[in-house]
């Protein structure tokens, strides 16, 4: 997506297919890059260097030959970079990374005045951006528009707040050990979920290996996952990234052990461990959750709250409970008369506890109407 306001050339996690030089990607993250159509010649890339590593292995993996030398703009974590449209014209950035593996960015933004831009992506890992000193800087004493993943929230707020990680961990254990002489073929998309493989990976330690398609998206990562086990055989969990067909799933199960889990985004078969049951689905939605996104709209205060294109394409409105936690002198029944930065569409097309028991570790031991103005 674009940011008019801030320049027309800095586009956000999108993939314009007309090649022009002028024309800058800021690359937070990669959820839905699998569906997303590549150009024939890519734009300049800012971002990371883990990200620019994984995004390179995935392209690298599909075929895609439109990358080159020169396609990435390597940036510091919490390093102010300066992003030049025009002798007169530079844009001040911070990419402000999570220490989960995913390493999504959060992006802060400047011009001249005292403006910032903070767009969120679909970081989760609030707490690591808004504890950092340098991010801290940026913002205080500075007005705020905050643009978030707003895919996940509703006007009631309690009925999607859990952050759905923790129930994919507490089925993938319930699965285990009501089936212990069994591992499970875990298959997931190869990109855009890497929060919930930190966390399964950490969870679940020694116990879990990739496959060879994973391998080589965290090849770069590798030597620093030493919770992950090198072998298939050793392992109880092996990720891959795509299903089998029902059939295939059926022989697993008789002939290797193995039962089939899915995790899937949209609706799923109601969850009942069975005897002989070799295929479940596991509902996880990989963006940010209600609880997240109001830590971040207290941290951060905004004068205004908008959300980014979600998989359709289209602008989810900010319920009132994220708009109750934006600045007070710009409510809803006091509307600045600053314009507002409008959002425009990139040609990118649609795309209960954890228990304490057996082998594994816990988490705490491993448009207009759409923004408050």
């Amino acid at each position: 997506m674009k940011i008019k306001d801030l320049n027309e050339y800095i586009i956000f996690d999108g993939f314009p297919l007309d090649y022009e030089s002028k024309k800058m990607i800021i690359l937070t993250n990669l959820l839905h890059v699998d569906k997303s159509p590549l150009p024939e010649k890519m734009c300049k890339i800012i971002t990371t260097k883990n990200i620019a590593l994984r995004f390179t292995a995935y392209c690298n993996l599909k075929g895609y030959k439109g990358l080159h030398k020169d396609s990435f703009m390597i940036v510091e974590p919490y390093t102010e970079t300066d992003i030049v449209i025009s002798r007169r014209h530079i844009i001040k950035i911070l990419l402000c990374e999570s220490s989960d593996l995913s390493g999504n960015l959060l992006v802060v933004a400047k011009e001249e005045n005292s403006l910032n831009y903070i767009y969120a992506g679909n970081l989760m890992d609030i707490r690591t951006v808004v504890l950092n000193e340098t991010f801290l800087s940026w913002i205080n004493n500075s007005q705020q528009y905050l643009y978030m993943n707003l895919t996940r929230t509703n006007e009631n707020h309690e009925e999607d707040k859990r952050d759905h990680v923790h129930n994919v961990l507490d089925k993938i254990r319930q699965i285990l050990e009501y089936n212990p002489d069994y591992g499970i073929n875990l298959y997931l998309p190869i990109v855009g979920y890497e929060y919930c493989i930190d966390k399964l990976v950490k969870r679940f330690q020694k116990h879990v290996t990739f496959s060879q398609q994973f391998r080589s998206i965290f090849e770069y990562a590798m030597s620093d996952l030493n919770f992950v086990s090198k072998s298939v055989d050793d392992a109880k969990i092996v990720l891959y990234p795509t299903p089998r067909r029902i059939a295939e799933t059926r022989n697993n199960y008789k002939v290797h052990h193995k039962i089939t889990v899915i995790i899937q985004r949209n609706d799923v078969n109601t969850f009942k461990l069975e005897p002989e049951k070799y295929y479940y689905e596991i509902l996880y939605k990989p963006e940010p959750s209600p609880f997240e996104l109001q830590y971040l709209t207290m941290m951060t205060r905004p004068k205004s709250i908008y959300g980014i294109l979600d998989l359709n394409n289209k602008v989810v409105k900010v319920p009132k409970y994220l708009l109750e936690l934006a600045d007070n002198d710009h409510s809803p029944n006091k509307r600045p008369k600053n314009p507002k930065p409008n959002t425009e569409r990139v040609l990118v097309p649609p795309i209960g506890e954890v228990a304490k028991q057996g082998i594994f570790l816990d988490d705490s031991e491993s448009s207009e109407e759409t923004a408050c103005t």
